[in-house]
């Protein structure tokens, strides 16, 4: 069932095209109209339907024929702002695209649970294309974070008829991405916040994607007596209510291996996929990491899959219409190559930029295969060196040490994570703060390129058995302002073995990184026990999200190699971060 379909007005012509231009794409060749449709689901007991929007190209020339159909599939609704991006500027160029709201969300039936109910009601969605007169035959998929997770849960089960996919800045794990560290990653908290009322009639409505991107950006804002509470359960379940109530389900499902997490799973379709993709990450977007995994183990088994990674943060991704369009015209179109974006992935699989020098560079793989590990040894006096420290600088100077307090948790400055202050940010405030310890190096005197996974080793010791541990590797320039690269976090729990007054070895994989140390800059390594914007705070005593006391934390890092008590002592060298080091290609 449809409505008519509503032809595009002058204005709105007008105003696609101007965004067409600006995004490079080649003229419009098609008016386009747009009909509402409805798509029956089934789900168990549960009947109800779908809606979407039918976009279809209206040539002057009747012999003319679709070029193909594009599927997205949104919880974040079909207004203006979305249409425009994923629909009008295809439709005009000759596409049939199919957008759909999720299901429980902008007028589509059925509870809405995040990410658990994408990879069944994908598959629905096909079977009635395939249905549908107007149907072309075969579709790709294109859009960022949400819309991409939908693309990944089709692919787990990937229709025959899918020739191609664009996914940018998207987990492909919902569970490690909540607890994979052993902490809560807030953001599921913040994004629940900011979406949860965002498909309820408002007497905003007519600012449309302003108030929506204010109720994303001001969330964690509204959230922080939430998080300053304990119990932070209770808190989550007076604050939510019944608005969002996979909140506490995500909280309370703490191990990444439970059951629960299942639906939320589409690691087999990084096995599966066969067609071409284009995954687009950020170096600081909160699912860099997933990208990264999704780009390497489809790269095993398949040669068409291509990586676009900037020095964005999850709300600054750039450049995605013409780089998404490129695509499509080619492996869904099937049109010869028509733009430098796409003509570049006839001999590069990676586009990466380069911090430190600020360029873009095109690689013949990611990451560099010729990287050669090399390490720095954090030192008493707070340096870091080459070498390692020598058992009279040990003597010298007392174990570098700070205290945590939950109380007043350590801030984060920069990195990864939804909203206003991510990405690069200057977080030389860090290093005059009695809960980090900062060690620095000397200036370069030719420069230094890394890429890749640094690790980091620590010789680790508190006297708690609750605690966290937050590493950050930074630039400091010749002004001795510092800047963030990549940074790392894990929970020492007891269930994993973690003891107080007991030094034992900390090994940590940093986020991955493209960076060039410049001549007369110097590398800093931060160590904290916590980043407070990213993950939820340790509260230094029993009980998880549901403690009810904080008590501050003791952390020692010995940086000499055999000190410490215990086991795991820190190795032959210390405590230190290794980076691979190597030219970039291209």
């Amino acid at each position: 069932m449809s409505t008519p379909p509503t032809k595009r007005g002058l204005l709105a012509t007008r105003f696609h095209q101007f965004v067409g231009k600006k995004a490079g794409l080649p003229p419009e060749k098609s008016q386009c109209t747009v009909s509402e449709v409805r798509i029956p689901v089934t789900d168990g007991d549960e009947t109800f339907e779908l809606v979407g929007d039918l976009y279809q190209p209206v040539f002057a020339d009747r012999s003319e024929k679709s070029c193909g159909t594009i599927l997205v599939h949104s919880p974040y609704g079909r207004g203006v702002e979305m249409a425009v991006q994923y629909a009008y500027v295809y439709a005009a160029r000759g596409y049939h695209v199919l957008f759909v709201s999720c299901r429980g969300t902008f007028g589509s039936g059925g509870i809405w649970q995040p990410f658990r109910t994408e990879a069944h009601d994908g598959q629905v969605i096909v079977r009635w294309m395939r249905k549908q007169t107007w149907y072309t035959g075969s579709f790709a998929t294109i859009g960022g974070s949400f819309l991409a997770y939908t693309q990944l849960a089709l692919l787990s089960d990937p229709p025959e008829d899918m020739v191609a996919a664009v996914m940018e800045v998207s987990p492909h794990d919902v569970a490690d991405f909540a607890w994979g560290t052993g902490a809560m990653q807030k953001d599921l908290v913040v994004w629940s916040e900011g979406v949860k009322n965002q498909h309820q009639p408002s007497a905003f409505d007519v600012l449309g994607p302003l108030h929506r991107m204010w109720g994303l950006l001001g969330a964690h804002g509204r959230l922080q007596p939430v998080f300053d509470s304990v119990p932070f359960l209770d808190a989550v379940k007076k604050h939510f209510g019944p608005r969002a109530p996979w909140v506490e389900d995500w909280i309370t499902h703490n191990d990444p291996s439970d059951p629960y997490y299942e639906p939320m799973r589409h690691s087999r379709a990084l096995d599966e996929a066969k067609i071409p993709i284009l995954l687009t990450a950020g170096w600081h977007d909160v699912f860099g990491a997933q990208t990264l995994e999704q780009y390497r183990r489809l790269r095993a088994h398949n040669d068409n899959v291509r990586l676009v990674v900037g020095p964005w943060s999850h709300m600054q991704v750039e450049g995605t219409i013409i780089d998404t369009f490129s695509w499509v015209e080619t492996h869904l179109a099937k049109r010869p190559i028509i733009t430098p974006q796409q003509k570049q992935w006839e001999t590069a699989a990676a586009r990466i930029f380069i911090t430190g020098l600020n360029e873009w560079r095109l690689l013949p793989l990611w990451p560099p295969a010729d990287t050669k590990p090399t390490p720095f040894f954090l030192h008493p006096d707070h340096t870091l060196s080459p070498t390692p420290a020598s058992p009279a600088s040990q003597a010298a100077a007392p174990t570098p040490a700070f205290t945590f307090s939950p109380a007043s948790p350590t801030p984060t400055i920069g990195g990864a994570f939804l909203g206003i202050g991510a990405g690069i940010r200057d977080d030389s405030a860090l290093a005059t703060r009695t809960d980090v310890l900062s060690f620095t190096a000397a200036p370069f005197a030719s420069p230094l390129p890394i890429s890749g996974t640094p690790c980091v080793i620590l010789s680790h010791e508190t006297d708690s058995p609750h605690a966290d541990v937050f590493v950050r590797i930074s630039e400091v320039d010749a002004k001795g302002r510092s800047r963030n690269v990549t940074e790392g976090f894990t929970r020492l729990d007891p269930k994993r073995g973690w003891k107080q007054g007991e030094a034992r070895e900390v090994v940590m994989v940093l986020r991955a990184c493209a960076h060039v140390f410049r001549v007369g800059t110097r590398m800093r390594v931060y160590v904290a026990g916590g980043s407070s914007r990213v993950w939820l705070r340790n509260t230094g005593t029993e009980g998880g999200v549901e403690a009810r006391e904080l008590k501050a934390v003791r952390h020692w890092v010995h940086v000499g190699a055999g000190e410490g008590t215990g086991k795991g002592d820190g190795g032959e060298g210390g405590s230190r971060v290794v980076v691979g080091v190597g030219e970039f290609g291209g």
